[in-house]
């Protein structure tokens, strides 16, 4: 298969900032919060994954023969909603996602100077099994970096995005057996040779 290319036309946010904590369970007669404290993303990723997932899984569906559907009433609540929620953007894939091991090679433009790698990868991954992409974020086996050897991260206040390179594995590359050492260098050193 070949490389699918993307690119998110949207100043990007990392998931773990700001973290929202909920309580859930049996409620506790004095302070009113459940048993169960659950840790969700922040708003702003929330905010982003909503925005960002659409047109990620349309283009995506584009590019694999089929075209998108998505739904703007929210099942479960009958509220009507500008964009879907998560769980009607999911029910509306018509393209199978991609359901091997996959290497993703990210430029991050951002619009400030904040945030870290680690961070946005995590919520790059995120975003990619929201919209369909991939079945399953821990399909990424590796984040490598840029071919022309730029940096991932960048600064480019005017136009902020994320371009991405999706390139799935083929069984033979994953199997490879990974080789550390020097084959000319089999020969442990002289004595003479280890102390000069």
């Amino acid at each position: 298969m070949d490389p699918i290319r993307f690119t998110i036309g949207r100043s990007p946010t990392t998931k773990k900032n700001s973290p929202r904590i909920f309580y859930v369970g049996a409620r506790c007669p004095r302070c009113k919060k459940g048993d169960r404290p659950i840790v969700s993303p922040s708003e702003d990723f929330a905010d982003y994954e909503r925005a960002v997932a659409p047109p990620l899984q349309r283009r995506f569906a584009e590019l694999r023969g089929g075209a998108a559907v998505t739904c703007t009433n929210c099942k479960g609540t009958g509220r009507k909603r500008s964009r879907p929620c998560l769980r009607c953007l999911g029910a509306g894939r018509s393209a199978q996602p991609i359901e091997v091991p996959v290497l993703v090679e990210a430029r991050i433009y951002r619009a400030r100077n904040l945030g870290d790698l680690s961070g946005y990868l995590d919520a790059i991954g995120d975003v990619l099994q929201t919209a369909g992409v991939v079945a399953n974020d821990r399909q990424i086996q590796g984040w490598p970096m840029p071919t022309d050897g730029a940096l991932p991260l960048r600064l480019d206040p005017a136009r902020p995005r994320v371009e991405l390179v999706i390139t799935p594995l083929a069984p033979e590359e994953l199997q490879a057996p990974l080789d550390f050492a020097d084959p000319d260098d089999n020969d442990p050193p002289d004595s003479d040779e280890a102390t000069e």
